[in-house]
């Protein structure tokens, strides 16, 4: 076991010396500098953008805040259509008396998804159909956006010669479950966002052409699109150019998807699209899920995709989460009663396994700087990787026992779901 322990304390160690040597090129996008007076009356100069809101029972949330701070930003050509997307709650009422006070806000009252479709992307397509503009930003309705930051997004994409730019909003973290769980669900992205930095500044600028020609074709393309590649998107906001997104055939490209965020920005690349993903924490923020049930039913969503009803994927998953994450905090939590019972512990176990905690604990804290975590949520990271194990274990019995996932009342894997690939 003392060899296991070594291992694993390598493999933390490892990924704390990537995260820490790789900082100076964390990619983030600040706010532009304000426009020069009479600039914005130049109307002509700027190109329509059309902002699409799919908002579901959005009514408890940050709903009147998020729709609020899109109407307020200070780009001169902006439309903002909001879909409904069968709320069972007040959320079509708030966005009517939003959109009575302010005609660039439409809002639409979706249908029900037809067969084959997730519930986000039909949302999303019904905001495209009604959609004129020549840009296209899908933002989350639990986002709040800084007053420039459409402006500011934009003038990246077309300075980069950008088909498609995402943030990475920060987090704000208010209950003990979300400052101990969501920042361990983010390290994966964080980490490959910075490795995907530093290739881009190794590799140098390329030509737009180039850049447009290149397709992925990688085997493990879902996991590579996170780790050291810039070229995915985010579903919380992302700016998408409109012919881009046509090319695929709009949003029907990630009808199916539950990962949809993601899987845009590989449906973008496989055509030579230019994609690229940031840090957007000065620009775009957003709260956090606060009871450890939403959080549930959100991770739920996600690590579905992967598992499905496959009892082995998961076993093996969550099995390889608890030996990395929970199984050196157990070791040390053993080595402390070993003290109490007989007055020494076992050294030999008890040193990897501190290493391989304190490493795992400065990683999270590293990594989640943007989102300014706790060294209390920090020292506490291998809790929440103890959830995401514990949902991988539970989501194969939720749909073979006919309980399904539910996401904001809407069960998007249960019976005869396809959940097998």
């Amino acid at each position: 076991m003392e060899l296991l322990l070594w291992g694993i304390a390598a493999f933390w160690l490892a990924l704390l010396t990537i995260g820490t040597v790789l900082w100076r090129y964390r990619p983030s996008l600040w706010p532009a500098e304000p426009m020069e007076r009479g600039l914005a009356e130049v109307a002509f100069e700027w190109p329509l953008v059309s902002v699409l809101v799919p908002a579901r029972n959005e009514e408890h949330r940050v709903l009147r805040e998020a729709i609020g701070a899109l109407l307020r930003q200070d780009y001169p050509r902006l439309e903002i259509i909001v879909v409904n997307d069968r709320s069972i709650d007040r959320t079509l009422a708030i966005l009517k008396e939003m959109a009575q006070r302010d005609s660039r806000l439409r809002v639409i009252d979706g249908e029900e998804p037809p067969p084959g479709w997730r519930g986000k992307p039909f949302a999303l397509q019904q905001a495209l159909a009604e959609a004129r503009g020549e840009w296209i930003l899908a933002v989350d309705a639990d986002v709040i956006a800084h007053p420039a930051a459409v402006r500011t997004v934009l003038a990246l994409a077309r300075e980069r010669a950008l088909d498609a730019l995402s943030l990475l909003p920060k987090f704000e973290y208010v209950s003990f479950w979300d400052r101990v769980i969501e920042p361990q669900a983010l390290n994966l992205l964080r980490l490959g966002m910075l490795i995907a930095a530093w290739r881009e500044k190794r590799r140098g600028a390329r030509s737009p052409e180039g850049a447009r020609r290149r397709c992925s074709s990688h085997p493990l393309a879902l996991l590579s699109a996170y780790v050291g590649d810039p070229a995915f998107t985010i579903g919380a906001f992302t700016l998408v150019r409109r012919e881009a997104l046509e090319d695929i055939g709009g949003y029907a490209a990630i009808r199916g998807e539950v990962l949809d965020e993601t899987i845009l920005g590989m449906r973008l690349k496989q055509l030579g699209y230019r994609v690229f993903a940031m840090e957007g924490a000065p620009l775009v923020r957003t709260s956090a899920r606060v009871t450890l049930a939403e959080i549930w039913e959100a991770y739920s969503r996600s690590i579905c995709s992967a598992v499905g009803r496959r009892w082995l994927v998961a076993l093996i998953g969550g099995g390889v989460i608890v030996l990395l994450a929970v199984f050196p905090p157990l070791v040390l939590i053993g080595a402390l009663m070993e003290i109490v019972r007989v007055g020494s512990p076992s050294v030999s176990e008890a040193i990897p396994a501190a290493i391989a905690y304190v490493a795992m604990s400065s990683l999270s804290f590293r990594l989640s700087a943007a989102d300014r975590p706790t060294l209390l949520s920090a020292s506490l990271a291998f809790l929440g990787y103890a959830i995401f194990a514990a949902i991988a274990f539970a989501v194969p019995w939720r749909l073979w026992s006919g309980v399904g996932v539910m996401w904001r009342g809407r069960c998007v894997y249960g019976v005869g779901e396809d959940v097998s690939g």
